[in-house]
């Protein structure tokens, strides 16, 4: 998985699979596995091993509420009470689908984690706390966050990973 790819799949966390027909939602998106031993470094995975790592991100989605979802379609609006008719509307009719983006893993390449000695495990963690810390976010909406909006937190795990593999971030 590439640099862009990396970046994508965090991406992804905020725009895919969103709506599940109605209720719940937040706090169990994470499920990425890598398909890479979790105790191996990002460093010593073979072009092979990152082509399929790449691929197997893009099963990473986040689950919100078709509320979460139509509100998040209300804070394009500039006002609180625009935001509303526009949530209230979409929740009426039910939200559109969002289609899954896709990440490109034509040049995912082991090269790009060269400089890595994080482990597979850390780098799964740091996804899966995302893809977490977004539903979360995204579930904690409210059309009073119209011109404000609020970014989800980054995860210890993350923060420990960007410290480690700098360039997975960049």
């Amino acid at each position: 998985m590439t640099k862009a790819a990396w970046s994508g799949l965090c991406v992804l966390a905020l725009i895919a699979g969103c709506g599940d027909d109605g209720g719940g939602g937040g706090g169990g998106g994470g499920s990425v596995d890598l398909g890479v031993d979790r105790s191996r470094t990002v460093s010593s995975i073979t072009d092979d091993e990152a082509m399929d790592a790449c691929i197997a991100s893009q099963s990473a989605t986040v689950s919100i509420s078709d509320r979460a979802q139509c509100t998040l379609a209300g804070l394009t609006q500039t006002t609180q009470e625009a935001c509303e008719m526009v949530r209230d509307a979409c929740l009426e009719m039910g939200p559109e689908p969002v289609p899954d983006p896709e990440i490109n893993c034509d040049d995912a390449s082991a090269m790009d984690f060269a400089d890595c000695d994080a482990t597979v495990g850390m780098a799964e963690d740091c996804l899966n706390d995302q893809l977490d810390e977004t539903e979360d976010a995204l579930e904690s909406l409210s059309c009073a966050d119209v011109g404000s909006f609020p970014s989800p937190a980054s995860p210890a795990s993350c923060m420990t990973l960007e410290s480690m593999c700098p360039d997975l971030f960049n």
